[in-house]
């Protein structure tokens, strides 16, 4: 049980932190950085973007990377810092971290100097004048919390601008090519550089920074060992709740963890729906439950103010997670606010669609949440509900007059939602159709207007010519009248003259005058009438004249009204548009899906009808099965027999085949014993056994076969003949089962015998051909992504340049100390600080050699490896020797000589005796250890032990000399560890 474990719930975790989970990402930044590429990390909060930028900062700066970082939320806010102020503390910041001068000093000087320019001419001038120049290595420059830069009342994008351009230097400039910038924060490329008379943000590599996996989550395991019997499965369900978000699956358990200490509930040995309980009970109560109270490092709240704080798309966002929640996911397309929702936290792109991140999200986000937040930011939230509940049909609930013009501005300067989008649509389509047939109204009411004032017209004309006639017509009666007085006077005045005669004619003229006054009273009569008449046309036609002046007035406003609707409606329409072609694209592919669903129903048929005369064959073979299987019962009884045989066969085979292996290495040994081992009568034989031994392979490899059991028992042989020195025999062997591997596409194998090989080959001193095989294997490694045999085989490499190109041994020495760091191979870590140390020390830089010594020896202390803490002081007392401070030189050997002697290491003692034999040699160093030069090959195997051997020649014969001792016991240490690596080291006094 690890009792002080801690979660980290918020802030960035430092490197060493052990609920710290390595993902993907971890590689990819650091590959990518490493490389020199631009990187951008943006993603939601609390994503651990700021701890992945910790711990790749400290791996880089381990490997000798300057690395500066920049938290330019610290740099104040957009209320209280001037644009002088922020790039002045972006450059003191950068001056500190690289120790280029005293931030004040070089502030006081340099940046003041300068204020004829401006802040990003002057950050510019400092890359290229100060930086570059001062720092001669690789640079990387990280920049976190960028999304605070948004909101600077300042044109924080000529930052980015400036990035950009040295991107762009590096063809120009070879400097910039050490210089890079990473990114990180919750924004969009697009957010850097907004203004669209620039060119865009488009340089650098994005890396994807995904939740925890199940395979990741071993560290977090870790803090739950001896409190439940299987702490990966309970990490498993709580990923099933949190989705692997990084902070949501700290903070669950760091709950869980105290729980279970407080309740001490034992977990140990009860089934997994009770863990499955116990894991839902501690998230529902702590984190959903009451949550804007548990919510104290406001990972929820912000969330939720990243959806809902700016007005303009809010409700944009808001639509778009309410798709999500009821599709349960929507396909990706990239747009902006598929971009943003993703930035929010809330949801995540998986598998090309957009999903909820994880249950918590969406038990407290839910679709009651999303309608409430909607409810409180639509002008017409009333309305809209109404008809989203009518199923989109009441028209009645559409908006119309001020209502529709109110939303119309509100919504002018907001993203909305496809609902939103679509219920604005059908409210101006409902407005148009009504405009249209007031307008058809309107059309007809002039007609009858029309009608009405031709036919008034005609009705006066034909009132004006009766009244003329009239007038005509009376005057006529008049005159009449007034002649027949005025000769009826006359005729009165004639009758007093011939009174018999004019009574008669008098009596006939006064019925005349009768007559005609009937007549004129008559015209009267009906010119009063006409008057009327015309009087009542006359009247009519002033209110029809009203009513036309009315109705044109109303007409040239309606106009202007239509004028003005049919502008908005071009405008909406535009969005309608948008809107009718996201319908026509489903409507494609609902016709596509309609197809490929009526194919399949064919196809179904098909299979169905084909199923059908399947069936009647299986009936049939069913009968012969049937007759068969009386007969399978005869035989059944004798197979076992026969597979009872054939075991007792094949055990008896195995054994033979492992007493023919063991004949095959005892042949092995003895092919690589050295001519004072052999007596002189044996070796005539020693070709004949050297036959036998070959035949003995062929015959294990002919019952094995070419497979992996094969190409094992050829490594074991070439691991033999190479521990013996025998190296052209291993590499007979190692090439064989590098043959077989390579068949079978073993890749981990195929490596490893590589590696051999590469050894062999250093060995023999071909170092060309050894490098080429180690970067054969050291590709297969990251192939198979093996990162400690990457590191082994790196380490390996670094040995090789190590003989010719100490600056090339040193960078690949320090990749591997990296990975051993990485997968926490502390043994490895240790032989890599020595090896560095090696290479520092042959590089004159002894202060360097002796830091990463005591790095390497203090870790080989705590692993407990006194092998390796021997050689370590071997080295320094090399190192203290190639000093002249032969006194230090000396205490360092005989700490590891009595390491060696207490360990019966007797390579480790032969090789301490011969350093101390070199700082204390005087002339009593009477006793020699001399090898007999049997071959070319002699020297070199001799100076694989001791670099300083040399020849010589006696009446014997040449030899090499492998050191002089003042004591016999030691020559005769040395002469006996020599000769356990095959060569034949005698003891001589000269």
């Amino acid at each position: 049980m690890t009792e002080n474990y801690e979660y980290q719930v918020g802030a960035s975790l430092p490197p060493d932190a052990p609920s710290y989970v390595v993902r993907k990402a971890d590689s990819d930044f650091y590959h990518a950085l490493k490389a020199g590429k631009y990187c951008y990390v943006f993603n939601s909060r609390q994503m651990g973007k700021s701890s992945l930028k910790v711990r790749v900062m400290q791996r880089l700066v381990n490997e000798g990377v300057a690395c500066a970082s920049i938290d330019v939320s610290g740099q104040g806010s957009k209320d209280n810092v001037t644009q002088e102020q922020w790039y002045t503390g972006i450059v003191s910041k950068i001056v500190k971290d690289l120790q280029i001068a005293k931030p004040i000093e070089f502030r006081r000087t340099w940046w003041r100097d300068r204020n004829d320019i401006s802040p990003v001419q002057k950050l510019d001038e400092f890359i290229e004048d100060v930086l570059l120049t001062s720092i001669p290595g690789n640079i990387i420059i990280f920049v976190d919390e960028i999304d605070s830069t948004l909101s600077l009342k300042f044109a924080s994008e000529d930052f980015f601008a400036l990035i950009r351009s040295c991107y762009n230097k590096r063809s120009e400039n070879p400097a910039y090519k050490r210089l890079t910038f990473a990114l990180l924060g919750v924004a969009t490329p697009s957010d850097l550089i907004q203004d669209k008379t620039r060119t865009p943000f488009n340089i650098g590599e994005a890396i994807e920074l995904d939740g925890f996996k199940i395979h990741d989550i071993e560290p977090l395991a870790k803090g739950l060992a001896g409190k439940v019997e299987n702490p990966q499965a309970v990490m498993q369900e709580v990923l099933v709740w949190t989705g692997g978000q990084p902070f949501l699956t700290q903070r669950a358990c760091e709950l869980l963890g105290k729980n279970l200490s407080l309740e001490r509930r034992d977990f140990r040995s009860v089934d997994e729906n009770n863990i499955i309980e116990f894991v839902k009970e501690v998230i529902s109560n702590q984190i959903i439950d009451n949550w804007e109270a548990n919510d104290k490092q406001e990972h929820l709240k912000t969330i939720r103010d990243r959806i809902i704080a700016d007005e303009e798309v809010s409700v944009a966002l808001l639509g778009l997670y309410q798709q999500i929640l009821q599709k349960g996911e929507i396909a990706v397309d990239g747009s902006l606010e598929q971009m943003r929702s993703r930035l929010t936290g809330v949801v995540v792109k998986q598998q090309g669609k957009l999903r909820v991140y994880n249950q918590i999200y969406g038990n407290i986000f839910d679709l009651s949440w999303v309608r409430n937040e909607l409810d409180k930011l639509r002008p017409y939230a009333d309305k809209f509900k109404a008809w989203e509940k009518s199923k989109y049909r009441n028209e009645s609930c559409l908006l119309q007059g001020e209502d529709l013009e109110q939303a119309r501005v509100w919504a002018n300067e907001r993203r909305l939602s496809d609902a939103d989008y679509r219920f604005l649509s059908a409210s101006v389509e409902f407005k148009s159709r009504k405009v249209q047939s007031a307008l058809e109204v309107e059309i007809k009411a002039n007609q009858i207007l029309a009608e009405a004032q031709e036919k008034a017209k005609f009705d006066l004309e034909k009132a004006n010519k009766d009244l003329i006639k009239v007038k005509k017509a009376t005057k006529q009666l008049i005159y009449i009248g007034s002649f027949v007085v005025v000769s009826s006077a006359i005729l009165a005045t004639g009758a007093l003259l011939v009174a018999g005669k004019a009574s008669k004619y008098a009596r006939e003229q006064n019925y005349e005058l009768g007559r005609v006054s009937k007549n004129k009273n008559d015209v009267i009569i009906e010119l009063d009438k006409r008057k009327q008449e015309l009087t009542s046309i006359t009247s009519k036609l002033t209110g029809l004249e009203d009513t036309l002046k009315k109705t044109t007035q109303r007409e040239q406003k309606t106009k202007k009204e239509v004028k003005l609707i049919y502008q908005k409606f071009i405008f909406e329409n535009k969005n309608l548009a948008n809107f009718r072609n996201k319908v026509q694209k489903i409507t494609n592919e609902k016709k596509e899906i309609i197809n490929d669903l009526s194919q399949k129903k064919v196809k179904l048929v098909t299979a169905k009808n084909r199923l059908d005369i399947l069936d009647k064959l299986i009936q049939e073979k069913n009968k012969k099965i049937d007759d068969m299987e009386s007969k399978f019962y005869t035989v059944e009884e004798e197979l076992k027999k026969i597979l009872i045989q054939r075991d007792n066969i094949k055990k008896t085979n195995e054994n033979l085949l492992q007493d023919l292996e063991e004949i095959a290495d005892n042949f092995a040994g003895l092919l690589t014993l050295t001519d004072s081992e052999n007596p002189d009568n044996f070796k005539p034989k020693i070709q004949q056994i050297n036959n036998y031994n070959n035949k003995l392979i062929n015959l294990i490899l002919k019952y094995r076969g070419h497979n992996n059991e094969s190409a094992q028992l050829l490594t074991n042989l070439g691991n033999a003949s190479l521990q013996e020195g025998n190296y052209l025999e291993s590499l007979k062997f190692y090439e064989k089962a590098f043959a077989i591997y390579k068949t079978s596409q073993n890749k981990v194998k195929e490596g490893n015998v590589l590696n051999n090989l590469a050894t062999v080959y250093v060995n023999l001193g071909d170092y060309q051909k050894a490098l080429e095989l180690y970067n054969t294997s050291l590709g297969i490694s990251r192939e198979v992504k093996s990162r400690r045999a990457e590191g082994i085989l790196l380490s390996n490499i670094s040995l090789v340049y190590r003989k010719s190109d100490n600056n090339k041994a040193l960078e690949y020495s320090l990749q591997a100390l990296a990975i051993f760091r990485e997968v926490k191979d502390r043994d490895e870590e240790a032989k890599t600080l020595n090896n560095i140390g090696i290479i520092y020390e042959k590089r004159n830089e002894h202060v360097q050699a002796l830091n990463y010594y005591n790095q390497a020896i203090s870790i080989s202390k705590e692993v407990g490896n006194r092998v390796e803490e021997a050689k370590i002081l071997n080295n320094i007392g090399n190192l203290y020797s190639s000093l002249g401070d032969n006194k230090n030189a000396l205490k360092f050997y005989q700490q590891s000589l009595v390491i060696a002697q207490s360990i019966k290491s007797i390579n480790l003692e032969a090789i301490t005796l011969a350093n101390i034999r070199s700082i204390t040699h005087h002339p009593g160093n009477r006793y020699v250890v001399v090898v007999p030069i049997s071959d070319n090959n002699t020297l070199n195997k001799v100076r694989r032990f001791f670099p300083h051997a040399d020849t010589g020649n006696s009446r014997r014969g040449d030899y090499v000399n492998a050191g002089s001792y003042y004591y016999r016991s030691d020559a005769e240490t040395v002469a006996k560890m020599l000769q356990e690596h095959g060569l034949d080291a005698r003891v001589e006094f000269f």
